[in-house]
């Protein structure tokens, strides 16, 4: 019944419409990568999201379910040897060790999630690919609430898309990126094996 109300409001996700999701995201091994389902308001087509979730999720309305999954090149890119950097080791803190995780800002005003992977007694290396690059990501969205977006809103969306951000991760917080150890494919380097034509359980 209240999927049926909500239909008959005549509100459908496009641009310029405020948005209100409940999702979950997992990585290639069906790992979830928060602990919990999680909600965001959104203006959509403001680049708030991957554009390939804002296609998946055009034209739906509240009650609607999606579930999506992202190449790599659709989500957060793929893993890249030049992201692995040397810093010198006065940069971090003094008990740095292997596995650790900070959040910097580059050049651009991106905001990015680095892992050590080395330290030594002058520099310390650092993985600075977003965690989840190489790999596909699955989205499962339940659509909650659609409506005209309020000029507040509309403004509030333009200013946050000058601000700095996780560089090409929308919708996963910087937070959940850096705790927890790391992620199988993490630790063996291998990137994208999930086969083109599998999708994770």
């Amino acid at each position: 019944m209240a999927r049926a109300r909500a239909r008959e409001s005549g509100y459908r996700i496009g641009p310029g419409t405020w948005v209100r999701v409940r999702y979950v995201a997992r990585d290639a091994d069906g790992e979830l990568v928060e602990d919990a389902p999680q909600e965001s308001g959104y203006v959509h087509g403001r680049g708030v999201l991957l554009p390939a979730l804002e296609a998946a999720l055009e034209n739906r309305a509240p009650g609607d379910h999606v579930r999506v999954t992202l190449r790599p090149e659709e989500a957060f890119g793929p893993r890249r040897k030049e992201a692995i950097l040397e810093v010198d080791r006065d940069e971090l803190p003094a008990d740095v060790r292997p596995g650790d995780r900070y959040e910097a800002e580059t050049a651009e005003g991106l905001v990015v999630v680095l892992r050590v992977l080395e330290v030594r007694d002058d520099a310390v290396v650092v993985d600075s690919n977003h965690p989840l690059a190489g790999q596909r990501v699955t989205f499962e969205i339940d659509v909650l609430e659609v409506r005209p977006a309020t000029d507040e809103e509309l403004r509030a969306a333009e200013r946050a898309a000058e601000e700095p951000q996780l560089a090409d991760g929308p919708l996963i917080p910087v937070a959940s990126l850096l705790r927890g150890t790391p992620r199988r494919y993490e630790r063996d380097g291998s990137g994208d094996d999930v086969p083109p034509d599998s999708e994770p359980p």
